[in-house]
């Protein structure tokens, strides 16, 4: 490949490559020059640094991340099963995307607003799957925070090889969730 036929969108998408191999912290200058085939020098064409580009590809992710999720709900689930589902398709994101669920939180500054709104869209969705309780706007905050970092904290210990009982994951997932509903129905 030429520097000539490279192109911020090429770039990215070898840096999610890369991420899905490799894992999200070998996204480096030297290996995507190399996994591209160029000399260091020519990603400054396209971008200024490498936070430049693990932003884009945080954001990249972000989005991906998010049409998963929403393709989780097309069948129009709501209350409880729309919880389930989205908690499934959270789990089964990062456990068949692992890099990809890694550069979602790669941004350098995720306080950037560009990462703000990326990330807002999986806020949001999480947000509707708690419409059909009786919560107001900040215990939505709070439930949505609680459910989010109970699968994130799944995710990670699995990850990590912290759950080594014979127990199936995903029938814990499964326990867990309805655990957290079941205090969801105690706000009606």
């Amino acid at each position: 490949m030429t520097a000539r036929g490279l192109s911020k969108d090429l770039i990215i998408k070898e840096a999610m490559g890369i991420a899905e191999k490799d894992g999200a912290t070998a996204v480096t200058m030297a290996t995507l020059a190399r996994r591209l085939a160029i000399k260091p020098p020519s990603l400054y064409n396209h971008f200024k640094s490498l936070d430049e580009i693990k932003k884009a590809v945080a954001i990249t992710a972000l989005n991906e991340f998010l049409h998963w999720l929403e393709e989780s709900m097309v069948n129009n689930v709501s209350g409880k099963e729309a919880i389930h589902a989205l908690s499934k398709a959270y789990v089964s994101f990062a456990q068949e995307h692992p890099g990809k669920y890694d550069c979602s939180f790669l941004a350098p500054n995720p306080l950037d607003q560009e990462v703000q709104t990326a990330g807002e869209g999986i806020v949001q969705l999480t947000m509707k799957t708690l419409s059909d309780f009786a919560l107001d706007e900040v215990e939505k905050v709070h439930m949505v925070r609680g459910l989010r970092s109970l699968l994130h904290g799944l995710v990670d210990l699995e990850r990590r090889s912290g759950f080594q009982l014979s127990v199936n994951l995903e029938e814990s997932r499964k326990v867990v969730v309805e655990t957290y509903v079941s205090g969801l129905e105690k706000f009606d």
